[in-house]
């Protein structure tokens, strides 16, 4: 049942009036002294009537004069028709009061229509005018043009998509105003947190009562919260707590704008007005009038906006950063530096409330979410506000705009908004303790800006009146970690599809949470010590603490890093070390739910339940680099296939003119071997893992070759990533690598290839250009982490072992393979062979092929139905891609 609206406020179209003297000279072409005056804002997506009024000269007939706006004729603008995909639905431009001279004054009332037929620019079926509009946006001349009397009357009419919007210059322009301008008694400031892809700056805004409030809060609340919660909840209930939190705005995709729009609105109303005041309504449909007193409100409260999370997407009015990801899939991977920024900034304030403004969903919707829920979450927790503030912020939002209801997934809908994973703002936000709503508004249009601001006010009200029950709440979520505490209240938020509580998934295990985790940092004992070292930085940034092991205690040795989970983000720890939940049971999800850095990234980890193995062994960590191995006094020596490092490492030896060898030498010895000097010049800009050997071993030569992969795919960036020469033009290539939907199956049979994903084998499939080659799916949709044994003979799986895992998220398998192709990877036929994610009738993949090569047209080519560079995270299975375009050359 949908949260209905019981009131609406009615609604006015201002009529804008400017009037414009032009100066008639009798010089050629229409040259003249014309002074222009700032003129009105026409909307693409509301009605709007323009009075125009200039002086002419007295001998001038209505009838001499051509109108035009910008350089073509009012008749010939059109509106958009989504019939034709054009502009053919009628008049866009038309008279409401016909034009008349009296008395040497030309008047006339001008009417804009909608531009696009529609009050809403956010439509892309069946026609994509989300990504037309902007071609329109501007400043055109309203003219009446007398060509007999060279005269011209003309004025400025701006045309914006709706009243408020802003363009991305113009955002700018104004949180420096809004800065500059704020009221001289409140803290308003602007600082960069990040830099984007493209290297625009990340604006944050900070209003609080003063900058002592800041620090207090950054160096006094937040550790005592983090480190001693029980002792802050004491205080509050004793009412001895002085102290502040922190509520948070954020938009990351800037091509649903009014988001960017409202936290700029947002951030201007509270940095500059003493009052704010709106109408909403109770749970009972009885309309309310509030007020809220923002001194008050920052006694109490730190705001932070981020007015959007991608300001590339922003000039460039894409979903998407400039690598072509979407960042709202990207927050607890953080591959792209604007979600590690982001990240990085929610673990500094560790918001009260979290809200990140997007669209467009067509009912409103408000989080909280569906099941299933992430297990490490503290739901109960979270959940007994959430729905209350979503109410809340509903009813404001339909209140002050045309909408007539507002809908909440966690009641509204059965499946399919779910919060299984970090990947998205609000949900990352979550794993911090914060309520993290996203806020879906409904159209691209004046409404969807009013319905979201509201929402804004109606927070930070809610927050006002209820601080302390909220922190308390948020401190109990820290508590549970900082004390080890796995409360079966949480349980009751983990269901099956049929809506019954199974909780957490514990095994034989007392707690869900492990003691610790380890990350060994030995060379010998962990596969990829780059890896393993990155991690580091990822754990820091997101809020989790770190230790390393000052000596050796069981089969852990000292410089080992150690996840002591009696920590405050202990869920969040476990979140990304563990190895994740099958959630097949469910009719549908929203998106990708497997995190599972060290299966994804490739290191080592160990879970550890001995409360007491470390008692007294930890300290700070003191590792500043990857581990690397020493040069010794041989003459050879081999670099193992390990980490991406050594892929990049080999490109870069290949460039510089060096010699580098494929091997296999058994028994884990197998890479690149290279000479000692070759080594050398390595060494100073790569952390690798390598031995000493004896001779130069037999083996293929790699040499430096054009990898084609489709612009801005995952594959060009993985490719790129590794150091590889990337070239966009198929016909300039040695070899080819294309990744999931961006399979030319022309391509195939004409060069070395490599295909990757579900997309990309059904598209082989269909096109029949592999003879005998069948390809299964379930659904592009579905993903799974799935435990595999590989080809171990081949040199397309060097530095893999045996027994490893393989990664889908497109549900898809090699059913039966052609005549002369050999298997690399195939699905365990054991019983544990699926180890995390979504795929409904995953039992059809179990012993079955992922990759395989062969000969088509004379040419090597190479297939997996695994997603290799999925979503750029997948890193560990990138060495697959390097590997055949290795053995391809």
């Amino acid at each position: 049942m949908k949260s209905k609206k019981f009131g609406k406020l009615g609604k006015a179209v201002a009529l804008i009036v400017a009037l414009l003297m032009v100066v008639s000279l009798a010089v050629p072409a229409f040259a003249q002294d014309t002074k222009t005056a700032s003129g009105p804002v026409v909307s693409m997506t509301e009605p709007k009537e323009v009075v125009f009024e200039a002086r002419m000269s007295a001998d001038t007939k209505v009838s001499d004069l051509k109108w035009y706006f910008g350089d073509k004729e009012l008749s010939a603008w059109k509106k958009w028709s989504m019939e034709t995909g054009d502009f053919t639905a009628g008049p866009f431009i038309t008279f409401t009061k016909e034009p008349v001279i009296e008395n040497g004054l030309l008047k006339a009332t001008i009417s804009f229509d909608r531009l696009f037929d529609t009050t809403d620019l956010s439509q892309r079926r069946p026609y994509n005018i989300r990504l037309k509009y902007p071609e329109f946006i501007g400043t055109y001349e309203l003219k009446a043009v007398n060509e007999a009397g060279q005269q011209q009357a003309k004025l400025d009419v701006s045309l914006v998509p709706y009243e408020s919007y802003m363009s991305y210059d113009q955002m700018k322009a104004a949180i420096a105003d809004i800065k500059n301008s704020a009221k001289a008694d409140r803290f308003v400031n602007l600082e960069v947190y990040g830099t984007t892809v493209q290297g625009r700056p990340m604006d944050l805004g900070i209003i609080a009562k003063d900058k002592e409030a800041v620090d207090k809060y950054l160096n006094e609340t937040t550790p005592m919260m983090l480190e001693n919660p029980e002792k802050m909840i004491a205080d509050i209930k004793a009412n001895k707590a002085d102290y502040k939190t922190v509520i948070f705005m954020n938009n990351i995709h800037p091509d649903e704008q009014p988001g960017v729009d409202a936290v700029v609105k947002l951030f201007n109303d509270y940095a500059k007005e003493d009052f704010i005041d709106y109408a909403t309504t109770d749970e009972n449909g009885k309309k309310v009038n509030k007020r809220i007193n923002v001194d008050k409100l920052l006694e109490d409260f730190i705001l932070v906006f981020s007015f959007t999370q991608n300001p590339d997407g922003r000039v460039a009015n894409t979903r998407t950063n400039a690598n072509n990801l979407d960042l709202n899939r990207d927050n607890g991977f953080q591959t792209q530096p604007e979600t590690q920024a982001m990240a990085a900034q929610i673990s500094k304030y560790n918001p009260l409330i979290f809200l990140d403004y997007h669209g467009f969903v067509q009912e409103f919707l408000i989080e909280p979410c569906t099941p299933p829920h992430d297990p490490n979450y503290e739901t109960d927790l979270l959940y007994s506000t959430m729905l209350e503030l979503a109410h809340i912020m509903g009813r404001a939002g339909v209140e002050n705009s045309k909408y007539e209801d507002y809908l909440i997934p966690m009641i509204d809908y059965g499946t399919g908004w779910d919060d299984a994973t970090s990947a998205y703002t609000a949900t990352y936000a979550m794993h911090h303790g914060a309520l993290g709503h996203t806020i879906e508004v409904p159209e691209m249009n004046e409404d969807s800006f009013k319905a979201a601001i509201h929402t804004g006010y109606a927070a930070a009200d809610y927050a006002i009146n209820n601080k302390d029950m909220l922190m308390l709440n948020k401190l109990e979520y820290y508590k549970r970690g900082v004390e080890k505490l796995d409360s079966r209240e949480a349980d009751k938020a983990i269901v099956n599809a049929q809506n019954e509580i199974k909780g957490r998934p514990r095994g034989n295990n007392e707690s869900f949470f492990p003691d610790y985790y380890v990350i060994p940092m030995g060379l010998d004992a962990q596969k990829n010590a780059v890896a393993a070292f990155d991690m580091l930085a990822y754990l820091e940034r997101n809020g989790v603490k770190v230790h390393e092991l000052k000596s050796d205690a069981g089969a852990y040795k000292k410089g080992d890093i150690v996840v002591d989970m009696a920590q405050a983000k202990r869920g969040y720890a476990n979140q990304v070390l563990y190895s994740g939940v099958d959630e097949s049971e469910w009719a549908e999800m929203y998106a990708e739910i497997v995190t599972n850095f060290p299966a994804q990234r490739g290191f080592d980890v160990m879970e550890v339940r001995d409360a007491d193995l470390f008692t007294g062994k930890l300290g700070d960590v003191t590792i500043s680099k990857a581990p690397s191995s020493s040069i010794t006094d041989a003459e050879f020596y081999l670099i193992h296939n390990n980490s991406l490092e050594t892929v990049k490492a080999v490109n870069h030896a290949i460039e510089m003119g060096h010699k580098v060898v494929r091997a296999d030498l058994g028994q884990g010895k197998e890479g690149f071997a290279v000479d000692k000097a070759c080594l050398e010049m390595l060494v100073d800009k790569h952390a690798l893992k390598f031995e000493a050997l004896d001779k130069m071993p037999e083996g293929k030569e790699i040499t430096s070759k054009k990898v084609y992969a489709p612009a801005m795919s995952t594959a060009y960036f993985a490719l790129e990533a590794m150091g590889f020469y990337v070239v966009t033009d198929a016909s300039k290539a040695d070899v080819l690598v294309t990744d999931s939907g961006s399979l030319d199956p022309e391509l195939i049979g004409t060069k070395p290839m490599v295909a990757i994903g579900g997309s990309a084998m059904a598209a082989i499939g269909e096109s029949g250009k592999i003879a005998g080659l069948e390809v299964k799916t379930t659904d592009f949709y579905h993903e799974g982490l799935l435990k595999s044994t590989n080809n171990a003979s081949s040199m397309y799986s060097l530095g893999y072992s045996s027994d490893d895992t393989m990664y889908s998220s497109s549900g898809t398998w090699l059913e039966k393979l052609p005549a002369g192709f050999t298997a690399l990877s195939t699905v365990k036929n054991t019983g544990d062979y699926f180890v995390a994610g979504w795929w409904p009738g995953h039992e059809q993949v179990k012993g079955k092929v992922m990759s395989a090569v062969g000969m088509v047209n004379g040419q090597k080519t190479v297939l997996y139905a695994g997603n290799l560079t999925n979503r750029l995270h997948t890193q560990y299975l990138y060495r697959w891609i390097s590997n055949a375009v290795y053995e391809l050359q």
